[in-house]
């Protein structure tokens, strides 16, 4: 999956932008490779190397363990094999950076060194993504990244209603916004921004960003202003601002130093642990700590308990905190989580000069108590709402309606009004004759004003003030009232000259609704000759008053109408309401009367708007007719919500056409907790509307979708997510196979049943077909395939029709019978030894796979070059002079021929001869099979002539200390033959420190040493052994000294018997060489 890279839109960094002829891969993973790769080449600025393809240029390894090292600090100890590497030693180059990385503690799951080396997009994309959460946001928080980021950017831009990554920032605006806040004045024009030149605004953004807060420009303008912008890659962008002594961080640092000038504040972790910053920041901001004078700050133990005070407190502002006491007394507390916390703090503005009221910042949701008129009913509301003005007459009475959320415990008494008279005092309330009633959805607050001129209304809920108060009022004098009414007496006579006789049969129910009230005109009655009632001015009209339906109503429901007639004689004979469907149906609304009110009550059975008509002695009041906006939650229609795994976004839609108009509201619930999700219309079609969340974790998710604040039929959904990391498929035939030969590996889900997975296996000729898939027992499948043609497969494994995060995978099958060898020798002659053997291995014709080679049984290293593509030169070097069994398997299928058997020619005759004449050349060694031998001849010189005595001598060495060592235990190896005694021999034991460590030789019988050590650390230690002065030739002897204590092994659960079962080992120890299997080569 490589891609062409080109430089692109070039500011004041250098911005790549990665484009692909591929037309499959959608747009968000270009967008996503492209900051990636811009956000690699700034951490490799200081060097001479640039990243243009990420699958190319990290596939050899080289450049990974330079991206490594920068970002530890260190060099990676081994071999890096940097000129042309062959494939296996890419592996290995690869995997020496894996190795370094997981040291570090960065969690690299599903990624191995084979998928960077075969340029598998989607795992270096996930390998990047681990680099930025470590090294650039830095975050080891239970608490998601994302969710701290967002918490204080929700904060610091409280005029911006931010829910996403995404579409949140296509308009530039947010991101201005987010300059100005960091540096004040340096964006100040981002409010009139115009959204329909979002290039524009994303680039003078990201331009002013890098050039005066430093910030590089790794995610470009065209990309920003994509409706296809990826999260990740938004997150990389902000990242830079709020790291640490990042432009976010140090303005937040600044703002919170400035509400507390007496205190010097340098950082937001370890400096908060004791509570004492918080307590002191939320007296600042207008709260109220509880005995703060009398808290222990010194003692860590109640460290927690202050800072649970103060969170208690903050709640009482209105902010909630993403972290809990004990995370915050935590000396490595997350400093973003503190940052959050506090701008959320220092957004709060007191601006009340008569009591102080506890006002939530725009950047914090919270728990909504109530709904006004016309406002957000979704369960967190944004505080900074609109402002509502409204204005009436002198003595004229004005209610406030407000609307409690369904279970919220909340009462009448739980609410309060302060009212602020043009004289800038807070009036009393029984000169304002303050009334508090209950109702069915809320309560109604009502009052009279007696004053002329500008009034502030104050409402407060259980000491916390509404999200849209205050109310401004403007109080007229009754003069203009009766010229107000009089002109609109005669308008209203005009329209509406003729009202039908109806009938009340309508059953009554509870109110809500707000009114505002007038004084009198008159009204009389006559009848025309049509027998028709036609309106006249009457002395009551004005005093009968109805506030309207703001709130929208939905089918079946009872809907009130409160009608207020303060001043009237209360004859319900002069009160008429009637309802009017979409479809042009009318009827009476039945009518009772209460103390200076009217209700009257109707149940919609139609989607549409509504005409409520209200008459005073047969007479419109003002404004009516009145709209009802009715909807039908039952008629919403979802889509898409079947399956989904963990880490996979989960996308579907709502339709509302045949509901009606209305708000829908989204809330996902999992363990009791709302978790982020994205919601936003269909800008094409009316009525559709497009969500999707993450899944964050395996488990019962229950999504919630609400129509005006009611939920729809269905709802709540819900859906049992699987996490995808817990789908393990394992087996050699997942990489590799043979053709005409059985193939299978398996699967371990939980909870999943046969139906419930699909694997799809694609040949190289595009040909699919589905693999068997059986039940082995409780959450555990075997699939079987057969492959019938060589080359590359893919192999797709799919639970609830979503492929898992590591599908699809690569299976290489060849064909043994197509491996042809080449220039192999029928035998063995004495004079070979010491010499190299070298045959050829064609594997052109038999497609990809894994080509293995065992020469007696592994006892004789084999070495392989590589020649050309699939083509390759084998070697083994003749040491001892018996028959050499080649044994060759692929994709572990034996080869056609294998194996061969290379006998030794004309053996009891060579063998004397050898013996006789080169048997100081047959110097062998074996340490699988824990055994060498060596053979010594003997010299004399005679006449400066050099001669070789009859007599030979052979030694053997054998032992496990040969080879490896237990750190702390004793190690033994023999030596034996030569009639050697301990003089004779001098041995050097050398540690990887280079400390000599002492090795005890002693006589355990005939012509036999015994040689013990021990030694102290792990890694590998060199023996050199000198026999009467002269060294083996198969010195220096390498053993791999190793410590099981440091070993721990997970627990293993899950194994079936005769099953192959996966468990992790967590090795704490550092080896520099691991020989896991001597003699024996693997060739891909």
């Amino acid at each position: 999956m490589s891609k062409n890279i080109e430089n692109y839109n070039k500011i004041h960094s250098d911005i790549t932008t990665v484009s692909s002829d591929n037309e499959e891969i959608p747009e968000w993973v270009v967008i996503q490779m492209t900051t990636f790769t811009n956000w690699l080449n700034y951490q490799l600025r200081q060097s001479n190397v640039v990243v243009r393809d990420l699958c190319s240029d990290l596939s050899d390894g080289t450049l990974l363990i330079q991206i490594v090292e920068i970002f530890q600090r260190r060099i990676c100890t081994g071999k890096i094999y940097n000129y042309k590497p062959t494939e296996i030693q890419c592996l290995m180059n690869v995997q020496m950076a894996l190795d370094a990385l997981r040291e570090d503690g960065v969690k690299l799951v599903n990624i191995g060194s084979q998928d960077i080396v075969e340029g598998n997009l989607k795992l270096i994309l996930g390998l990047i993504w681990c680099l930025i959460q470590k090294y650039q946001i830095a975050i080891q928080s239970k608490i998601p990244s994302k969710k701290l980021i967002m918490a204080w950017l929700q904060s610091v831009l409280p005029e911006i209603k931010l829910t996403n990554f995404r579409t949140n920032w296509n308009s530039g605006k947010a991101l201005a916004a987010l300059i100005n806040f960091c540096q004040p004045g340096l964006f100040e024009e981002w409010r009139n921004l115009n959204p329909n030149t979002s290039y524009e605004n994303c680039k003078k953004a990201l331009e002013i960003a890098e050039k005066y807060l430093n910030v590089p420009a790794v995610l470009n303008a065209e990309h920003m202003s994509s409706p296809e912008l990826d999260e990740l890659s938004t997150i990389t962008y902000l990242s830079f601002f709020v790291t640490e002594n990042g432009p976010g961080y140090m303005a937040s640092l600044n703002n919170c130093s400035k509400l507390m000038p007496d205190v010097r504040i340098t950082n937001f972790d370890r400096s908060w642990n004791d509570g004492y910053l918080f307590c002191k920041l939320i007296t600042s901001v207008g709260g109220v700590i509880p005995n703060f004078e009398g808290m222990n700050f010194n003692d860590p133990n109640y460290w927690p308990s202050n800072i649970s005070t103060a969170l208690s407190s903050a709640s009482q502002l209105g902010i909630v905190s993403l972290l809990g006491p004990n995370d915050l007394a935590d000396p490595d507390v997350e400093y973003l989580g503190v940052m959050a916390l506090v701008a959320a703090l220092c957004s709060l503005t007191i601006n009340d000069s008569y009591e102080e009221l506890p006002t939530p910042p725009s950047s914090i949701y919270y728990q909504n108590f109530f709904s006004q008129n016309k406002k957000d009913s979704h369960n967190k509301i944004n505080i900074f709402s609109e402002t509502i003005t409204t204005s009436c007459y002198q003595d004229q009475q004005i209610n406030l309606d407000l609307a409690f959320q369904q279970n919220s415990g909340l009462t009448v008494n739980d609410l309060d009004v302060i009212v602020i008279g043009p004289n800038n005092k807070v009036k009393d309330h029984k000169t304002l004759l303050l009334v508090k009633l209950k109702t069915s959805k809320g309560a109604v607050l009502s009052f009279v004003p007696d004053q002329i001129g500008d009034y502030q209304v104050r409402i407060l809920c259980q000491g916390s003030e509404l999200p849209s108060s205050p109310i401004f009022l403007s109080v007229l004098p009754s003069t203009e009232q009766n010229f107000y009414q009089e002109s609109e007496s005669n308008l209203i006579e005009e329209t509406y000259q003729y009202l039908p006789e109806t009938t009340n049969n309508y059953n009554n129910n509870i109110l809500v609704e707000n009114t505002i009230y007038s004084k009198a005109k008159n009204i009389e009655v006559t009848k025309n000759s049509s027998d028709s009632k036609i309106m006249k001015p009457h002395s009551d009209v004005a005093r009968v008053s109805f506030s309207g339906l703001s709130e929208p109503c939905s089918v079946g429901s009872t809907v009130e109408v409160v009608i207020n007639a303060h001043g009237t004689d209360n004859n319900t004979d002069a009160i008429r309401v009637t309802s009017t469907s979409p479809s042009g149906v009318t009827k009476d609304c039945h009518v009772t009367c209460d103390v200076s009110s009217f209700t009257a009550t109707f149940s919609p059975n139609e989607v549409g708007e509504w005409k409520i008509g209200i008459f005073y002695n047969y007479e419109h009041i003002h404004g009516s007719p009145f709209s009802c906006k009715v909807f039908d939650p039952n008629a919403v229609d979802v889509y898409g919500l079947d399956v989904g795994l963990v880490g996979q976004e989960l996308k579907f839609t709502i339709n509302t056409k045949k509901a009606g108009n209305g708000k829908i509201d989204l809330d996902v619930i999992r363990y009791g907790k709302s978790i982020p999700y994205h919601l936003e219309s269909d800008s094409y079609h009316e009525g559709i509307y497009k969500a999707n969340f993450t899944p964050d974790g395996p488990g019962q998710y229950k999504i919630h979708i609400m129509l005006n604040g009611i939920e729809i039929r269905g709802s709540p959904y819900v859906l049992d997510i699987a996490d995808a990391s817990s789908i393990s498929v394992y087996g050699d035939n997942l990489k590799m196979g043979a053709v005409g030969k059985g193939a299978s590996f398996m699967i371990h889900a939980a909870n999943a049943d046969t139906k419930d997975i699909t694997v799809l296996i694609t040949g190289p000729s595009m040909k699919s077909k589905y693999g068997r898939i059986i039940a082995l027992g409780e959450s555990n499948f075997k699939v079987e395939f057969k492959p019938i043609e060589a080359g590359e497969h893919t192999i797709d494994v799919q639970i609830f029709g979503q492929s898992i995060y590591e599908s699809p995978f690569i299976c290489n099958v060849g064909d043994p019978e197509l491996v042809t060898i080449e220039k192999l020798p029928k035998n063995i002659y004495p004079s070979n030894v010491g010499y190299d053997i070298t045959f050829e291995i064609d594997a052109t014709a038999a497609g990809s796979g894994n080509l293995e080679i065992m020469i007696n049984g592994g006892r004789v290293p084999c070495r392989v070059k590589e020649l050309g593509p699939r083509h390759f030169l084998a070697e083994f070097t003749i040491e001892q002079l018996i028959d050499h069994v080649i044994e060759m398997k692929f994709n572990g299928v034996d080869v056609t021929g294998s194996p061969w058997t290379l006998k030794v020619k004309d053996i009891d005759e060579e063998r004397k001869l050898f013996d006789k004449h080169y048997s100081t050349n047959n110097l062998s060694s074996s340490f699988e099979g824990i055994k060498s031998v060596s053979h010594f001849g003997t010299y004399s010189n005679t006449n400066n002539k050099e001669k070789m005595i009859d007599e030979t001598e052979y030694t053997e060495l054998s032992g496990v200390g040969l080879y490896r060592s237990a750190v702390g235990e004793p190690t033994y190896f023999e030596i034996s033959g030569g009639n050697l005694k301990a003089k004779d021999v001098k041995i050097t034991l050398t540690s990887p420190s280079a400390v000599i460590i002492p090795v005890k030789v002693t006589e355990c019988g005939i012509d036999k040493l015994s040689c013990s050590y021990i030694t102290s650390e792990v890694g590998e230690h060199r023996i050199n052994i000198l026999v009467n002065g002269s060294p083996l030739e198969t010195e220096p002897i390498y053993v791999s000294s190793f410590d099981s204590s440091k070993v721990k092994l997970e627990a293993v659960t899950g194994a079936l018997p005769e099953q192959p079962v996966q468990f992790i080992g967590k090795i704490k120890i550092k080896f520099k060489k691991i020989v896991s299997e001597l003699n024996c080569s693997h060739v891909r």
